[in-house]
This record gives C-alpha cells, sequence and structure tokens, in this order.
C-alpha cells in the first residue's frame, strides 16, 4: 500500500503523540505524594505513655497528622550533625518531620530543632522539675507538661515559626523554670496562623471532615 508523504507524517506524530501522552501518564501515577505526617519517637528506653500525651497536644495544636514512631537506637551525641543526618535518613518517605525524645541525665543537650534536616531532639532529663520547683504539683505530671510545652515549641520551630513576644505563648523565651511553667501548652492565635500556613505551603495541612448533609 503507498503512503503519501503527508499521511506518513501525520501517522508519525501521532505515534509521537501517543508516547508522550503514555510517558505523561506513567510520571502522574509513580509521581510521589507529599510527605504529610509528623512522627514521634524515643530513642533509647522511653516511657510510651508520654508518647501518647505529646501526640494528643500536638494533634490539637496543629493541623496535621501525627504518629507514633517505633523505638531508635540510643542517641550518642544530639548536637552530632552526623547523628542528625542519619535520623532524618530513617525517616519513612510519609514523614514530613522526625520528633525524638531521648532521656540523657547529665548530658548538656538540652532541645534543638535541625530545621533543614526535619529533626527536632528533645533531652527530656533536662526539664526534670524538682520539689521544689514542683510545689505541691505531681512531679511527674509537671514533667509530662514540660516535655508538651517543649514538643509544641520544637515542632513550629521545623515549620519555621520563630520566637514570640507573647510570655503566654509556647514559642516565648523562659528565662527559669518558673516562666516555663507559666507559658500555654499552646500556640498564640499569630503564632498558630503562622504554623497552619506552613502546613499549607508543606501539603500537609489536615482537611476538616466535612459536616453531615442535611436530608
Amino acid at each position: 500500500m503507498n503512503i503519501t508523504p503527508t499521511l506518513s507524517f501525520i501517522l508519525l506524530l501521532v505515534s509521537q503523540m501517543s508516547l508522550f501522552l503514555n510517558d505523561s501518564l506513567a510520571q502522574t501515577v509513580t509521581a510521589k505524594e507529599p510527605a504529610k505526617k509528623i512522627q514521634i519517637a524515643w530513642a533509647g528506653d522511653g516511657d510510651t505513655n508520654i508518647l501518647s500525651k505529646v501526640v494528643k497536644l500536638l494533634s490539637t495544636s496543629f493541623q496535621c497528622e501525627f504518629s507514633i514512631g517505633g523505638r531508635m537506637a540510643p542517641l550518642k551525641d544530639p548536637s552530632s550533625i552526623d547523628e542528625i543526618s542519619r535520623l532524618s535518613n530513617e525517616r519513612s518517605p510519609d514523614t514530613l518531620f522526625l520528633l525524638v525524645l531521648t532521656d540523657m541525665p547529665g548530658s548538656s543537650f538540652v532541645e534543638k530543632a535541625y530545621k533543614g534536616y526535619g529533626v527536632a531532639v528533645i533531652n527530656i532529663a533536662a526539664s526534670k522539675p524538682t520539689k521544689a520547683s514542683a510545689g505541691s504539683r505531681s512531679l511527674e505530671a509537671l514533667h509530662t507538661e514540660r516535655i508538651q510545652r517543649e514538643s509544641v515549641r520544637m515542632v513550629a520551630q521545623l515549620l519555621g515559626v520563630g520566637i514570640c513576644v507573647f510570655p503566654r505563648c509556647a514559642m516565648s523565651v523562659a528565662r527559669s523554670e518558673a516562666e516555663l511553667d507559666e507559658k500555654s501548652l499552646n500556640l498564640c492565635p499569630p503564632c498558630a496562623v503562622k504554623a497552619e500556613e506552613a502546613l499549607k505551603q508543606l501539603g500537609a495541612l489536615r482537611t476538616p471532615p466535612k459536616p453531615p448533609s442535611l436530608k
């Protein structure tokens, strides 16, 4: 069968377009979904009840998904970039940030958010209250609140929220144990808006459930 040059050109064009569309479809199907989860985990031994309480507070403070990760190996030096890089590489593909709690009595490390690595570490031993600072309060309850408060601050820092001038905001600077305990467990409204906007830009903002339709 004889095919004119014009028809040959048309058939070649159709063939090339078909290949292009197939490639585009394949890229769409295999495209990675943005990481949407913030994971909290222990490095070394730790109380799982504390993790549950931290996740519960974080879930009400930030409009995104939180989960409890498996126990990780104890940290040798949380200030070491090599160790932070290792933690970052151990994140699952769907994990946006990793918040690690560790109990290292005697260590000078307190806490730090490594925004470039998507990792924050809190040494809970650094915030352990004394009987004098606790007063009539339970030492365990006060310690848990401090860990919760610092967890909110670390996640907010990973989201790019800076220091706040409102004394009661979780992002304000505490210069003493008393000031730390007087701070709120939550972000002030302006800081909460900043955190929400950051989650939106990262594609991790949790969509509130739709109200049931009226019948």
